[in-house]
């Protein structure tokens, strides 16, 4: 759904932000910061939603996440 959301509006930050929440259900570090770091890039405020978010609570310590709200 977030996919085709991207091929309508590809630089949409709440479809990345949406892909990185499914990859950290799915404990998928890589994708998770590849979808949040370009949710980040479009749009900063997604940083803060995602420091907030507990959908990011257990990728919140890894180096990926801390990376990624670095930039």
């Amino acid at each position: 759904m977030y996919q085709e959301a991207l091929t309508l509006q590809p630089n949409d930050p709440l479809a990345y932000y949406c892909l990185a929440v499914v990859a950290a259900r799915q404990k998928d570090e890589a994708r998770m910061g590849e979808n949040l770091r370009r949710a980040v890039q479009l749009d900063r405020k997604f940083a803060q939603r995602a420091v907030e978010d507990l959908e990011f609570m257990d990728m919140a310590r890894t180096k990926t996440f801390v990376e990624v709200l670095k930039q």
